[in-house]
């Protein structure tokens, strides 16, 4: 019975720690994600790995460039978590910070359409 408990508690631990990388990591404030962004979006123009790239400043303003869209938006950041909007492709949902390794990489899943971007920051 020891030998079962044990595994099913290493079950248990081991999912929450999935689970907490698959949530991302607390976001302090949009500061946190200033920088320049390199990755892909899907779907896109070419497929689901179709180059994407955004600029983040300090104040959470944002500028996406992917296919021939160029968007602009903001990013907010409320109780550890973050929300973004982009116009005039007109896109918003939920920003994740995962730390990969120890290199910082942010997903962007839209709410409401189809659209899930994946990005590294650039030195």
């Amino acid at each position: 019975i020891g030998a079962v408990a044990l595994g099913v508690a290493l079950m248990f631990l081991g999912a929450c720690a999935s689970m907490k990388a698959a949530e991302g990591v607390r976001i302090s404030s949009p500061a946190e994600l200033a920088g320049h962004w390199v990755g892909t979006v899907d779907p896109g123009r070419w497929g689901p790995a179709t180059p994407f790239q955004m600029t983040i400043t300090p104040d959470g303003s944002l500028t996406a460039l992917w296919d021939s869209n160029t968007a602009r938006g903001t990013i907010m950041v409320r109780d550890g978590r973050g929300t973004f909007q982009m116009h005039p492709v007109m896109h918003e949902g939920t920003v994740r910070l995962l730390e990969d390794g120890g290199k910082p990489q942010l997903i962007f899943d839209d709410t409401f359409q189809r659209f899930q971007a994946r990005v590294v920051r650039q030195k």
